[in-house]
């Protein structure tokens, strides 16, 4: 007993004043003892000191988040599935700008190819004139239109779904949360490998 009391003194001197000052907060702590971790782990000029306030960060948020009742388990489920809309709508947003990037590519190459046929003898026009086609056009504008429509559920699936979080400090939750832990209902989330499987191939999405 009294070795293992040596030893526990020993390690809290070899310690840090940061990471010290990190262990204070950690007893039960509050929304404000979560900020004051945040700002250690960000303010720390140590390297170790930064990863022992982020270690001790990530816990003292899964203790402080973790549900205490069958409806906050309900609502981090709900959380979990917001943040995958967020995620779905970013892809959907990005894929709106590649689109328009794409029209003002192709609009340009029709222009040059324009000039080019109108310089060209009958047989170079013969032979060129199909080196561009209004069809990828079409079928962008096609893209295009899927991309805003899916942006604009999606914008307006999460605007009501937030509505239906009642407990506070999931409106706060950590952005990270999901990644530093893990829960049952991220092992059967189907929902999330449909809409990979879709949108990241060439099926309706694409067209």
């Amino acid at each position: 007993m009294k070795k293992e009391k040596n030893l526990a003194v020993r390690e809290q001197q070899e310690k840090t004043k940061i990471q010290l000052k990190v262990d204070s907060l950690m007893p039960n702590p509050d929304k404000d003892g979560l900020k004051k971790l945040r700002n250690l782990e960000r303010t720390a000029k140590q390297e170790c000191d930064r990863e022992y306030a982020r270690l001790m960060r990530e816990d003292a948020e899964f203790y402080y988040y973790l549900p205490q009742n069958d409806r906050e388990w309900s609502e981090l489920l709900y959380i979990r599935m917001i943040r995958f809309r967020e995620s779905r709508l970013a892809k959907f947003t990005e894929r709106i700008r590649a689109v328009n990037y794409n029209m003002q590519e192709h609009a340009f190459d029709k222009k040059v190819h324009a000039r080019v046929l109108k310089g060209a003898n009958q047989e170079e026009k013969e032979n060129w004139k199909y080196n561009y086609m209004d069809d990828i056009v079409i079928w962008e504008q096609s893209r295009l239109e899927k991309f805003e429509d899916e942006v604009d559920y999606n914008s307006k699936w999460i605007e009501e779904s937030k509505k239906l979080i009642k407990t506070k400090r999931y409106h706060e939750l950590p952005g990270d949360y999901f990644i530093n832990n893990k829960f049952d209902f991220q092992l059967v989330a189907a929902w999330e490998d449909e809409f990979d499987d879709c949108c990241e191939c060439n099926c309706c999405c694409q067209n």
